[in-house]
């Protein structure tokens, strides 16, 4: 084998490794309805949390709403 179908072959390698991490990965969008993801966040004990509350209301909230299409991300309060 010469250099160039060893390149060649690699190209091929790389490109076929390309398709099937795409073939194999999450449907971004199936038309089936919302996924929604619950994470559940605990503070540190030093964090006040009327802060947090007002962080995560006046700025985390609006500052990634739909940054990315279709991605929705909230903070919100539970007990």
């Amino acid at each position: 084998m010469n250099i160039n179908q060893i390149k060649l072959l690699m190209v091929y390698g790389l490109i076929t490794l390309i398709n099937s991490t795409m073939l194999f990965s999450q449907v971004t969008y199936s038309g089936k309805g919302d996924v929604i993801a619950i994470r559940f966040l605990e503070l540190e004990p030093d964090i006040d949390t009327t802060e947090f509350e007002k962080f995560a209301l006046e700025e985390f909230n609006p500052a990634f709403d739909r940054t990315i299409p279709g991605l929705k991300e909230y903070i919100a309060k539970s007990d």
